[in-house]
């Protein structure tokens, strides 16, 4: 017999924002791109004169990329169906994923990832993704995570 999991949750929007946005500013690639430009800032501004100006942009822009990420963070939210409250149902096979008029549903395999946090579970479809999928903690019982870390265990930590 397959032990079944389900809950029903929401996330509001600025929580998802504010997730997002943590989770691609402190990627590696995220710091490494940021340090990357600031360096060649320096570099440019420090060899020559005459291109003190682009080292300056190199700069503005190091510096302005965790707002920029901030607004694409706000772009990526802006779907209906991350915000309206849905019904997670999960077992051995995999989860099914549902809101008011639509319905997803995934085996195991199709997961590159996932990590957790304090709050949070990530099921990642993509490596190095974001997060595909936000579990929040708070709408499951201490049941319901241990079977889900359960039925994860075939999916690859990115953690």
């Amino acid at each position: 017999m397959t032990v079944t999991g389900q809950i029903v949750y929401a996330i509001p929007r600025n929580e998802l924002t504010a997730l997002f946005w943590r989770r691609a500013v402190t990627r590696r690639r995220f710091v490494f791109s940021v340090g990357l430009f600031l360096a060649l800032g320096i570099v440019v501004i420090l060899a020559n004169d005459d291109f003190r100006s682009a080292g300056v942009l190199l700069i503005l822009y190091a510096v302005l990329r965790p707002a920029l990420a901030y607004l694409s963070a706000t772009n990526s939210v802006n779907q209906p169906s991350l915000l309206e409250s849905k019904t997670l149902t999960f077992d051995a096979n995999g989860l099914e994923l549902s809101g008011s008029d639509w319905s997803s549903r995934r085996s195991w395999r199709h997961f590159k990832g996932w990590s957790e946090d304090a709050k949070h579970f990530y099921l990642e479809v993509v490596s190095n993704d974001i997060a595909s999928t936000v579990i929040p903690k708070s709408a499951m019982s201490e049941s319901q995570r241990e079977l889900l870390r359960h039925y994860l265990k075939s999916v690859a930590s990115s953690a």
